[in-house]
């Protein structure tokens, strides 16, 4: 089978193409941007179920802080996974050379 250029090429306009890797790098900027923010939305939302967890009557309570925990180690997962990105790459890259 022969590999042709146009393969791992994306049309972005009429004659303009648009490489695999440029979209990776966009779509890795734009997560490295995001990262952090959902990180502390979910950390938010956490303290705020959380705290509604102690309107409710103790038999549902338990349900409403197992959901506050789960959005709090979310946040801290992201957090992580985002702040040690570069690293990961690196090392990935190194893996792979």
């Amino acid at each position: 089978m022969e590999i042709k250029k146009e393969m791992f090429l994306f049309k972005k306009e009429k004659n303009k193409f648009m490489s695999l890797e440029a979209i990776l790098t966009g779509i890795r900027a734009t997560l490295g941007y995001i990262a952090p923010i959902i990180a502390t939305i979910l950390i938010i939302l956490s303290g705020f179920a959380y705290g509604f967890s102690y309107l409710q009557p103790a038999d549902k309570r338990g349900k409403y802080i197992h959901v506050a925990i789960g959005l709090f180690m979310g946040g801290i997962i992201i957090a992580a996974v985002s702040a040690g990105a570069e690293v990961i790459m690196n090392s990935a890259k190194g893996i792979f050379q």
